[in-house]
């Protein structure tokens, strides 16, 4: 469950970063299917009707899975993108600060 938080964690980051015009290599494919995928979800009327109970859930989670297996290479690719960003950081010169 830990690896899950730290994948929606980095989605949520990578979604930041994309709309706030810092990194743009997010592939179309991939805002499509996001996209899709949250429709489904939000959706009322879906493969197996939500009213169902426990079944009604089950195709909303094999659709946000397949989504997340379908972008794992960019998740990954947006890591390294941060690993290799130069760091925002403001410099405060500690001999002007009197």
């Amino acid at each position: 469950m830990n690896n899950a938080l730290k994948e929606i964690k980095l989605m949520m980051s990578m979604l930041r970063d994309y709309f706030g015009g810092k990194y743009k290599k997010m592939p179309f494919r991939t805002m499509v299917g996001g996209m899709l995928a949250l429709a489904y979800v939000i959706m009322p009327v879906d493969m197996i009707p939500d009213v169902i109970p426990f079944l009604g859930q089950v195709d909303d989670v094999g659709v946000l899975g397949m989504f997340y297996y379908l972008m794992r290479k960019d998740l990954r690719n947006y890591e390294d993108w941060q690993l290799s960003a130069p760091i925002d950081a403001e410099v405060i010169d500690i001999e002007d600060a009197d």
